[in-house]
């Protein structure tokens, strides 16, 4: 989108709705049909992250083209969306023109998402963090609020219809703005740690995603109940979620590790939620459908987050690997819709408590073993004896903090495996280690090892 905007707006990186939830919510609301329109969003989903694919692999600049076609293939959803909601509250329900707004929809929404993980490339993890989740909860209320408010008669219709039409616009606007931003600055060390800890939770969010993703397709669950219940408390329950994570961030977005563990937990968490939908499915509580709803949409607040801080750590194979796990996740929910119209009641609840519970347990103990392995892992020197420690921590008056870092810092681990080994965060490491430079009378960890050491034995 190359020419600069002019005026600065620190506003516009909250410009990305999740407008899948906003166009699904609406037949729900408005129409009494099934949801097994969403097996052609998948489908459509799929085939145009496929292009998205092809296109990428040819390496020319698309985002011109991507933003042009995306906003028109969502302007022109919605159109046929509100034209669908205005036949079927007269009682007719035209299926050529549900699969028309549904494939527009699908085919405009993954465009419209690769062009916000362009954006969001550009800024920090925790921030991303941050302003998804917001826009998540943001969603929520767009989606909601509206028919609850004008009720769910033609004239609602017309009102919500509106509202999208109004988001659509400004969150276009806020993407060609943060498209034109440059990338923020960031300290090297930090940035290199940050895409380190996003590595290691990649893993466990896009396997919880591929399970939370089969299990939504194949639960079954009475819908009526989100419908009559739902979103009252959806409009409560959502935009909570996503201000809990933006304090959690907030708080303590700077300590090593935490965005890792936040996601590993994140995603558990939905899943557990999943799980206990799943083994209660008879039950039809309307309370787990809005929870189910929330904690979903925050599971791919970290799908999404996730895969955007990781472009600088995969490099020219990031493109491609987006394209593939999208494909993959939308794959996977219409196979669980599939399925779901092949099995009766009983065995789809079986098999959505059995993944689940794989999942889950799986999660766990791969998430408990590397935090050991990261508390106690060394990065390759071998140990200063802790009585040559304790002589300095004594010669130059350290504290007893300051001197658990020096020798944590004369082992050669970094400042991200102290944060992990001394429970505490990797400016607080970085501060102790400029406090004993300076007492010292040293620049850096080399010239403290230099001095010690001048002939360049420690090794």
């Amino acid at each position: 989108m190359g020419a600069s905007t002019g005026r600065t707006y620190a506003w516009t990186p909250f410009g990305f709705v999740v407008l899948i939830l906003v166009f699904q919510r609406a037949y729900s609301f408005y129409s009494p049909l099934s949801m097994d329109y969403q097996v052609l969003l998948g489908l459509a989903s799929v085939a145009t992250w496929a292009i998205v694919f092809f296109v990428t692999a040819a390496q020319k600049d698309s985002s011109k083209l991507f933003f042009v076609v995306s906003l028109a293939l969502l302007g022109a959803a919605f159109f046929v969306q509100e034209a669908f909601l205005v036949l079927a509250a007269q009682g007719v329900h035209d299926r050529g023109i549900l699969s028309a707004s549904c494939v527009l929809f699908a085919s405009g929404y993954a465009l419209y998402c690769r062009l916000w993980m362009r954006a969001y490339e550009k800024k920090t993890l925790v921030k991303t963090l941050i302003c998804i989740s917001a826009t998540s909860g943001i969603s929520t209320i767009i989606a909601c609020l509206p028919p609850l408010v004008v009720g769910f008669d033609l004239f609602g219709n017309v009102c919500a219809f509106i509202v999208r039409m109004i988001v659509l616009g400004v969150s276009f606007w806020c993407l060609r703005i943060e498209l034109a931003r440059p990338y923020e600055w960031v300290a090297e060390e930090e940035t290199e740690s940050s895409l380190g800890e996003a590595w290691d939770a990649v893993k466990l969010v896009i396997i919880a995603v591929l399970a939370a993703r089969l299990v939504q397709g194949l639960l079954f669950m009475d819908e009526a109940a989100y419908r009559e219940y739902g979103a009252q408390a959806l409009l409560v329950a959502s935009p909570l979620i996503s201000g809990i994570v933006i304090l959690l961030a907030r708080r303590f977005g700077s300590y090593s590790g935490f965005v890792s563990a936040f996601y590993w937990l994140l995603s558990t968490c939905a899943l557990v939620v999943l799980l206990v939908a799943a083994s209660v499915v008879e039950s039809s509580i309307g309370f787990l459908w809005v929870l189910l709803f929330a904690v979903y949409s925050q599971v791919d607040v970290a799908f999404f987050g996730i895969l955007t801080s990781m472009k600088k750590a995969l490099g020219s194979s990031f493109s491609k690997l987006v394209c593939i796990l999208f494909c993959a996740k939308d794959l996977v929910f219409v196979c669980g819709r599939v399925m779901r119209s092949l099995v009766d009641v009983q065995t789809g609840t079986f098999v959505c408590v059995v993944v689940l519970l794989v999942t889950v347990i799986a999660g766990i103990v791969v998430y408990l073993l590397q935090s050991v392995k990261s508390a106690h892992g060394k990065d390759g020197s071998p140990s200063i004896p802790e009585a040559l420690s304790k002589s300095m921590a004594k010669r130059y008056e350290l504290t007893p903090r300051e001197t658990e870092v020096l020798l944590a810092l004369l082992q050669g681990r970094s400042y991200t495996n102290i944060g992990y080994k001394l429970f505490i965060s990797k400016s607080t490491v970085k501060t102790h280690a400029n406090h004993i430079y300076a007492k010292i009378g040293v620049g850096s960890r080399d010239e403290l090892i230099e001095l010690l050491n001048p002939d360049s034995t420690l090794r």
